[in-house]
């Protein structure tokens, strides 16, 4: 049990990693201009959803627990990564706001 915190911390901390990296694109200038607060907000909404609703919706597998040989049901690994690493992304790539609007002050 200790080593599900420590490889929480490893997994998150990873995650941040290729989320500033992967936002390395978003500085293109095409790009830059594409990307809005909208975007995030899509992208931080849905992995929410998914990790919400995701056992709803059928993105679930049966667990099975050493110890007691209970059987649980529980969001897909990989619905479970591909969701936190969109929010994950949305939050470290939130776009900042543009410059004109800053300037009518």
């Amino acid at each position: 049990m200790i080593l599900q915190p420590i490889m929480g911390a490893a997994i998150t901390a990873i995650s941040v990693g290729v989320a500033v990296l992967g936002g390395c694109v978003l500085r293109l200038p095409w790009i830059r201009r594409l990307w809005s607060w909208h975007w995030a907000t899509a992208l931080a909404v849905g992995g929410v959803a998914v990790m919400l609703l995701g056992n709803g919706i059928g993105l679930s597998v049966s667990f099975t627990d050493p110890d007691t040989h209970e059987t649980l049901n529980g969001l897909s690994p990989a619905a479970a990564r591909i969701s936190f690493g969109l929010l994950v992304f949305a939050v470290a790539n939130w776009p900042a706001p543009r410059a004109a609007a800053a300037g009518q002050s």
